[in-house]
């Protein structure tokens, strides 16, 4: 008896240590690529020799449905190379269904690698639904089975190993490509439709959510004007969490502009109009409905000088 005791402690501790020894070489293997992967995006830019615009947001950002070149940061992009007559370049990186939290765990890594003049938050709108990564845990009051029962699981999530062996679970035809992303420090995607119990703790906790979109967003703010970028608020053509007025009270909090797309592009989806400008769903944008946005934004960019290109020294205007 006392034998199978000690055989099943020792298997115990080399499990155990085993498990750690792939947690530490999975970490190294997927800084290394995180590493190697940023660095291409820094040379490209750098090849470029472009002012950068990093937007941030979802599926409204990146332009679902629509080719890539339609969607509004890229349309931006060539409004302002026109505008300007020097390369802008817009950088979209893919959130699709997925949450500021996020965005906010890699945002160092986006404004020291892309080093952004400008930074277009419309963020958000997935937070009560998509939970991968999600911040909310904290935001949760512990003494309820919602933070606590979500807490255990996003903690378990930190762990490389855990997170491979769901992806094998889950997702067997393509967990290879989901780890690899991983490993380069991909967002990880919440399936759609999303599951139930997530739509269920998403509308029973919509204050919670709501105080971690105000606090990640607002710390997103801080951290862009620290590293010298200007900033814009803008809101969604059609959503409403976060609501119009929840942007405008950031905005105001943080005394950063504010773009109200919904005022643009909400009385569009009347009778006649919504055909042009938005898709079926009545949520995303058709290009024509991009293409207001960007117009929008590249007048307020122009106005404001957010861009820094008139306050940019020269011959004339030397740096003080």
């Amino acid at each position: 008896m006392k034998r199978w005791g000690r055989v099943l402690r020792w298997t115990a501790i080399g499990l155990l240590v085993g498990v750690l020894v792939l947690e530490a070489v999975l970490r190294g293997v997927g800084a290394r690529m995180t590493r190697e992967f940023e660095a291409g995006q820094k040379k490209s830019l750098e090849q470029r020799d472009c002012l950068t615009v990093l937007s941030l947001g979802e599926s409204t950002t990146g332009g679902l449905w629509c080719d890539p070149k339609d969607s509004y940061p890229h349309q931006l992009e060539r409004l302002l190379t026109q505008e300007y007559g020097r390369p802008v370049c817009g950088y979209v990186p893919m959130h699709f269904g997925q949450n500021t939290s996020q965005m906010y765990n890699r945002f160092d890594r986006y404004v020291s690698t892309l080093k952004p003049r400008l930074v277009i938050f419309m963020c958000g709108a997935n937070n009560t639904w998509s939970l991968e990564e999600s911040n909310i845990g904290r935001f949760l009051d512990l003494t309820n089975l919602d933070g606590l029962g979500l807490r255990m699981r996003l903690t378990l999530d930190r762990s490389r190993v855990f997170k491979l062996a769901r992806m094998t679970k889950y997702g067997l035809e393509n967990w290879r490509t989901k780890a690899r992303d991983d490993l380069k420090g991909g967002a990880q995607y919440t399936p759609w439709p999303p599951p139930d119990e997530n739509v269920r703790l998403g509308s029973r906790n919509q204050k919670a959510f709501l105080e971690m979109w105000k606090f990640e967003v607002g710390e997103m703010i801080d951290r862009s004007r620290a590293h010298g970028a200007s900033v814009i608020l803008m809101t969604y053509p059609a959503y409403d969490f976060p609501s119009p007025s929840d942007f405008e009270a950031l905005a105001a909090a943080k005394s950063v502009p504010l773009v109200r797309s919904d005022l643009m592009l909400k009385p569009l989806l009347a009778p006649g109009l919504a055909e042009r400008y938005f898709f079926e769903d009545g949520k995303h944008p058709r290009p024509d409905g991009y293409g207001l946005m960007a117009a929008e934004l590249a007048r307020l960019i122009d106005e404001q000088d957010l861009l820094g290109i008139r306050s940019a020294p020269t011959a004339s205007n030397p740096p003080r």
